[in-house]
């Protein structure tokens, strides 16, 4: 089945966003911050999606995302992006692409 990577930056969003995900279905993998990211193996299982926090830097998370494009070229980036007002708003992401959602 295929899995869904979490990068969170946040320990009390970690476990919240962990329920939500695994109740679609799929096998959630969750680390905390980039440097656990970069350090997770995905040569043998890559994932459906990867689904990155709010709670780094702009510019860490677009290192992250750059590094993602490397190294599981292909797989949708969805990444949360902080701002006033909290409102989500749906995107399906396809091979290749990335999401930004504000909330």
């Amino acid at each position: 089945m295929t899995s869904i990577v979490q990068v969170e930056y946040r320990l009390g969003l970690l476990s919240i966003r962990q329920e939500g995900l695994a109740s679609l279905g799929h096998p959630v993998i969750s680390v905390v911050g980039s440097r656990a990211a970069r350090n997770l193996d995905l040569s043998n299982r890559s994932p459906g999606v990867i689904v990155i926090g709010h709670g780094a830097s702009r510019q860490e998370r677009q290192d992250l995302i750059n590094y993602f494009r490397q190294a599981v070229p292909g797989v949708p980036l969805v990444h949360f992006c902080a701002v006033a007002m909290t409102t989500l708003t749906p995107s399906i992401a396809t091979a290749g692409q990335t999401i930004h959602l504000s909330g």
